[in-house]
């Protein structure tokens, strides 16, 4: 048996960017920075680590984080890590390491906004039935964006 699976709760780095394949299907990238808090118990010093996390998806539920989400959008994503080769310019083999995003859920606290009226997507060929944050939950995470 084995389990792909990754979960992230943060903030969007930048707008979130769309293109289109050859066939019509959007293809939606954002970068997410997740941060992790903490006071240093020798010195009492406020201590920050963040992690920068790409993620994708792909067809109708791209379109929907294109439209409704932007940079500084608080967001829950869960899905498979996946780890792509490529050639750079200069001929050496690269790698990128990115989410591909199976479920995600607006976390901002605006109860205004349209975000917040939407579900959580999941694409019909998720391989887990992992639920994702609820809503109310949000409230524990008060991050602020690091940059």
């Amino acid at each position: 048996m084995s389990l792909n699976l990754c979960q992230f709760i943060g903030h969007l780095c930048a707008d979130p960017e769309t293109r289109f394949m050859q066939d019509g299907t959007a293809v939606t990238n954002i970068n997410i920075a997740c941060s992790e808090r903490w006071t240093d118990k020798k010195t009492g010093e406020k201590k920050e680590k963040t992690e920068w996390i790409r993620a994708s998806s792909f067809g109708k539920q791209a379109e929907i984080i294109a439209q409704y989400f932007k940079k500084g959008s608080q967001i829950y994503i869960s899905g498979q890590m996946q780890t792509r080769k490529y050639q750079a310019n200069d001929g050496t083999d690269r790698y990128a390491t990115d989410i591909r995003i199976r479920e995600f859920q607006f976390l901002d606290k605006t109860d205004n906004s349209q975000q917040s009226k939407q579900p959580a997507q999941k694409q019909n060929n998720a391989p887990h039935n992992q639920q994702p944050a609820k809503k109310q939950n949000s409230q524990q995470f008060n991050d602020d964006i690091p940059f």
